[in-house]
């Protein structure tokens, strides 16, 4: 009797340790989440089984990429992977930014954005810090075929699976059990403010953690596992601080969470991970490594409890079976959600071009472009695998952008060249792309108004055409301090103004190729001595010409002024043709109107490149020329006037110096930028001149050529940074030498960036 109690007892022990269920659940907390990486590899390499997993928050994000099939080695290359930083940064990949895109750079400080019908509500304060395409497509990317695999039900992922969001329409968290894995992972590590939110079910969804951080509840009442095993690397937030505002939100949106496991329900590790950023990943292999250790720490407990084995290779075998049943992830219909018909029908022309069926990498290039058009303000993609098909469905959640944005701007200097600004954009999307634009200048020193518009057809390769017509003035007379050199004249105004209309198709993803046709009225006036009284009048000499051209531009530069990073290319070659009108006034030794016909072909080119940064210095090189067979005007002045002038650093803008001008020249400089502490940059420049003949001056006041490379000239600068998100603040010491003011100083709040001039 007694041996067949003892058998019995025996099957049961086995029957029941066979039978053991094990659930993990893992916790939100930033990059600290990291470590849970590390416990499921050490439950992994012990034979520990996992039978349901469960998380919220970076929690989410490990617990279902596990789920999904994806081991903690392939884990851990890709959260070490460059693709894993741009995917947290929110910046766009080089090869996607597409540069033709891009609208020309001015003086904006902010914008206000605003739909026609909504004039009362508009859009100032982002809803998110990081920009989240990059993020969503990696989503897209990683969980469409385990969400088809699976049906769509969690289930029957290869691990069942459980996440938290939080509905913060009904003030409740919101347990994921089916539909878009992607989805239901996006939304619980949605955290306020740094990531845009999402909806699921037409609820708005954000971060689990404001309600569960860590769900052990779900997973006992969805699962009813024999084991709980948790990772934790949150805690609850302590008393927020005035000086920190993560502090805050966090204490605002962050529930009180119960991080404990008791023990007759299982085991809580708690990995020894410092306090960083939320967004800090500078530590991953160090975390992964302390969840490990947690692991292994109490591997002989665990062991105890769970008589349970599962080989590595039991799970390799069983990951393997799971992926076979992924379909190609091959799309063929687009679904565009939230536009009207024929913006829909710009959406599908400019993702589909002329493929029926799209691979991934087919797809991303033209939905990076599509999120470059900043008509739409926002995308997100789901996908559903169509039985039916074969293939996936994409459907695209679009936030058209307002219809409107209003621009603020300007520049606040040492010097007499302050300005304002403002611009209006009012953008059309319909069956092409339509962008209506128009700014004002206004200061002492620079004044200008632009209208423009521009046509973008979703053709392959893409098309644009643009149509400007500008009026600008320098007033040189509020800066002649500014004005160097031994025979600099001591009044200008050159006035501007043109039509220009331009065409062309990108030339790669950072590059366009463009023609140019432009008619212009280019007018200066000037003294030719610096002793002139009220009664004197200025030369007048007015160019009315045309000219057509064909422009290559790449660019990947971070900033529109001060870059550390990136490339700009210019390439251009040009044909100008016009008449001269010459008007002496008192101070010109002639009393003849002159007049005369220019023709000359030009060749540019412009270079900037930035390189790796190598400690804390950053180095970069930058190169300018001009080639052409220009001829002299009526007199030395005008001749220098119209010479096309070398623009070393951003201060040169506002410098007429006219032994840095010259028909023909050639340039070479040298950059490197110090990060001093936190937003200080210093940056250093050095740089050469070399005008092939310089143009001088007879004692007739007309002009001559100078002898073939007689001259050279150098010069450099010192910039101290203060980098902002609205506006760069610097004060800058440069030496021009060779001149009569060779030291210049200037402090600068703003940009010095002003409308395209007709020439150069």
């Amino acid at each position: 009797m007694l041996k067949r109690l003892f058998i019995l007892f025996l099957f049961l022990a086995a029957s029941s340790a066979f039978s053991q269920k094990v659930a993990v659940v893992l916790s939100g907390g930033g990059a600290k989440g990291m470590a849970h990486i590390g416990v499921l590899k050490a439950l992994e390499d012990n034979n520990i089984p996992v039978d349901y997993i469960a998380g919220t928050s970076i929690g989410a994000i490990v617990g279902g990429m596990y789920a999904c099939g994806m081991s903690p080695d392939e884990m851990i290359r890709h959260f070490n992977s460059p693709e894993f930083s741009i995917w947290l940064s929110g910046e766009i990949e080089e090869e996607y930014l597409f540069y033709y895109k891009k609208h020309d750079e001015d003086a904006e400080w902010l914008n206000v954005r605003f739909d026609i019908d909504s004039l009362i509500s508009p859009q100032i304060v982002p809803t998110n810090i990081i920009s989240p395409f990059q993020m969503d497509f990696a989503f897209l990317q990683y969980f469409a075929q385990p969400g088809a695999a699976c049906g769509y039900d969690f289930d029957k992922l290869m691990i069942p699976f459980r996440c938290v969001a939080s509905n913060i329409e009904d003030n409740q968290a919101y347990v994921c059990r089916s539909g878009d894995v992607g989805s239901a992972i996006r939304a619980s590590m949605s955290f306020p403010f740094y990531f845009k939110p999402i909806t699921i079910n037409g609820k708005v969804m954000m971060d689990g953690g404001m309600y569960n951080n860590f769900p052990i509840d779900v997973v006992t009442d969805d699962f009813h596992p024999d084991v709980i095993i948790g990772s934790v690397v949150a805690g609850n937030y302590q008393k927020p601080s005035t000086d920190d505002m993560v502090s805050m939100l966090q204490s605002i949106f962050m529930n009180k969470t119960d991080y404990s496991i008791p023990d007759s329900v299982g085991f809580l590790f708690q990995p020894d991970v410092r306090y960083v950023d939320l967004l800090d990943f500078s530590k991953t292999n160090a975390f992964i490594d302390s969840g490990y250790v947690a692991v292994e720490r109490q591997i002989g407990a665990i062991k105890n409890r769970i008589q349970r084995e599962v080989t590595p290779g039991e799970v390799s075998l069983e990951r393997s079976i799971f992926k076979n049943k992924f379909p190609p992830l091959l799309f063929q219909r687009v679904h565009p959600i939230g536009l009207k018909p024929h913006q829909a029908q710009y959406v599908q022309s400019l993702l589909k071009q002329e493929e029926d069926v799209l691979t991934l990498n087919q797809l991303k290039p033209n939905y990076f472009r599509l999120i470059a058009d900043d008509k739409i303000a926002y995308i997100y993609p789901r996908s559903r695998f169509n039985p039916g098909t074969g293939y996936f469905d994409l459907y695209l959640y679009t936030e058209p952008a307002k219809d409107f944005t209003v621009s603020f701007g300007g520049d606040i200097s040492s010097a007499a060249t302050n300005q304002a600004f403002i611009g209006l954009r009012y953008k059309l999307l319909t069956r092409y792309s339509l962008t209506f634009t128009a700014n004002a200048y206004v200061g002492r020193f620079y004044n200008s108004f632009l209208l423009g518009g521009r046509l973008e057809y979703p053709s392959e390769p893409a098309f644009f055409a643009d149509f400007t017509g500008t009026i600008n003035s320098w007033n040189y007379f509020s800066t002649s301090r500014y004005f160097v050199g031994d025979e600099s004249p001591g009044f200008l105004l050159q006035n501007d103004n043109y039509l220009r209309l331009s065409a062309g198709v990108p030339f790669s993803k950072n590059g366009k190729i463009s023609i140019d046709l432009l008619g212009s009225n280019l007018s200066n006036s000037y003294y030719h001595t610096n002793a002139f009284t009220r009664n004197d009048t200025s030369d007048v000499t007015n160019f009315n010409f045309f000219t057509f051209g064909m422009i290559y531009e790449k660019s990947t530069l971070n900033r529109k002024i001060y870059s550390t990073e990136g490339q700009r290319m210019l390439l251009s070659l040009r044909y100008i043709g016009g008449n001269e009108s010459y008007t002496p006034g008192s101070t010109a030794l002639t009393y003849s109107p002159a007049s005369k016909k220019h023709r000359w072909i030009q060749l540019r080119f412009a270079f900037e490149n930035y390189f790796p940064t190598i400690g804390q210095v950053i180095m970069g090189v930058y190169a300018d020329g001009i080639l052409s067979n220009q001829g002299l005007f009526s007199n030395y002045t005008s001749s220098v006037l119209l010479a096309p002038g070398y623009r070393p650093v951003p201060q040169s803008a506002i410098l007429f110096i006219p032994e840095y001008r010259a028909n023909t020249w050639a340039a070479l400089g040298f950059r490197s930028v110090y990060s001093v502490y936190g937003p200080l940059d210093l940056r250093f420049s050095t740089f050469a001149f070399f005008p092939y003949k310089q143009i001088q001056e007879r004692i007739d006041q007309s002009a001559y050529l100078g002898k073939t490379l007689a001259k050279r000239y150098f010069g450099a600068s010192a910039t101290l940074v203060v980098k902002n998100p609205i506006v760069p603040v610097s004060f800058s010491v440069s030496y021009y030498d060779n001149t009569e003011n060779p030291w210049q100083f200037l402090f600068n709040f703003g940009y010095l960036i002003f409308n395209k001039p007709s020439l150069y």
